[in-house]
C-alpha cells in the first residue's frame, strides 16, 4: 500500500478521465462494514449514485443503507 511517484502521478492523472489525483482519497480501497466487499473510493461512489445494493454479483447487502 501506497502512493505512486510523483511522475507516475501525473501520467496517471493526465489519462485519467476522471481526472483523480492518484494520492487521493478517490483511490483508496473501502469496503462495506457489513458484507466486506469494495473496491476503489471513486468506483464506488459512481455506483451508488445509481444503486443500493452491493456491486459483487449474488450479494444481496444494502451497503449504501448500511450505517
Amino acid at each position: 500500500m501506497g502512493t505512486p511517484i510523483d511522475s507516475l502521478r501525473q501520467a496517471i492523472a493526465a489519462n485519467d478521465v476522471h481526472k483523480v489525483d492518484p494520492a487521493g482519497f478517490d483511490l483508496w480501497f473501502t469496503w462495506c462494514q457489513t458484507c466486506r466487499h469494495g473496491g476503489h473510493a471513486v468506483h464506488m461512489e459512481d455506483w451508488f449514485q445509481k444503486h443500493s445494493t452491493c456491486p459483487v454479483s449474488n450479494c444481496i447487502c444494502q451497503c449504501k443503507l448500511e450505517p
